[in-house]
């Protein structure tokens, strides 16, 4: 992805799911420095990373669960779908959210205990043993938008494609931001993913033997076609990513899923006031 630089970027919160974002405040100045990285996936930062000290102790935030839940969520959720699994039938419904997009299309977000749920439902299908530890599952963001994620047809396959180009006279350059905003007591640091560009184009891999677009360590994409329609898929692996993103995560009270595809800036806040279920 195009970096947005590390100039200040003006928070902007829903105030309910698919409306137009409300302008209040800057990024705190004395953030950390913004986490992005090159198309290898590698990080980069404007100041030496920051480690974890003795002296530096951080109480976990709310956000920590929706990508690292505990080990006894993670058993209680692995329970549920397994049994859920034996009975080829699902009982119980895993917490998501799901947001409206301008102009039509949506962004769900699958945090981690979610996909627990379903990692042991698939065990049980799969006729395996119900694990005595439960590993923590990547969080899944994934993206319907009809306007700029597509389906492209080959003489030899089929393959998800993401428009680069641009829809907006005030926005040249289409899909030109994805990443995240992490917020604790009024305070907020950002997270860009490096979105790689070719001829206005982006293809994505399909899913298939884990042939994944790596951006950031532990964040990764790809796309898939369910039936005719094009999804963009984005997974948040808590245990592969970097220091400097765990330290983010694990402090957080409010994560924001930010884009900028061709409309302005569209930012999607979670936290436990707006999804105390989540």
């Amino acid at each position: 992805m195009r970096k947005l630089g590390f100039f200040a970027l003006w928070i902007i919160i829903l105030l309910v799911a698919g409306c137009a974002p409300t302008v209040t405040g800057p990024i705190a100045e004395e953030a950390p420095p913004t986490i992005t990285g090159n198309n290898q996936g590698s990080v980069g930062t404007s100041a030496p990373p920051q480690a974890v000290t003795e002296q530096e102790k951080i109480e976990p935030g709310w956000v920590l669960h929706l990508f690292a839940p505990a080990e006894e969520d993670r058993k209680k959720f692995c329970t549920i779908g397994y049994k859920d699994g034996l009975k080829g039938e699902q009982t119980f419904t895993p917490p998501e959210v799901t947001f409206k997009l301008k102009k039509g299309g949506w962004l769900n977000f699958s945090p981690s205990l979610a996909e627990t749920y379903w990692y042991c439902y698939n065990l049980a299908q799969d006729g395996e043993g119900l694990p005595d530890e439960v590993p923590i599952q990547p969080a899944f963001i994934q993206i319907y938008d009809p306007k700029f994620i597509k389906v492209t047809q080959t003489m030899v396959a089929r393959y998800v494609q993401v428009d680069l180009n641009s829809y907006d006279s005030n926005d040249t350059t289409g899909y030109r931001a994805i990443g995240f905003i992490f917020g604790k007591d009024n305070k907020s640091w950002r997270v860009l993913l490096p979105l790689p560009r070719e001829d206005g184009w982006l293809p994505l891999p399909n899913p298939e033997n884990e042939r994944f677009l790596n951006l950031l360590p532990g964040i990764y994409m790809y796309g898939d076609i369910i039936g005719d329609k094009a999804y963009m898929f984005i997974g948040l692996n808590y245990k592969h990513m970097s220091a400097d993103l765990k330290r983010l995560i694990t402090k957080a009270d409010i994560f924001s899923i930010l884009l900028s595809r061709g409309y302005g800036v569209e930012l999607f806040m979670i936290s436990k006031e707006k999804y105390p279920n989540l």
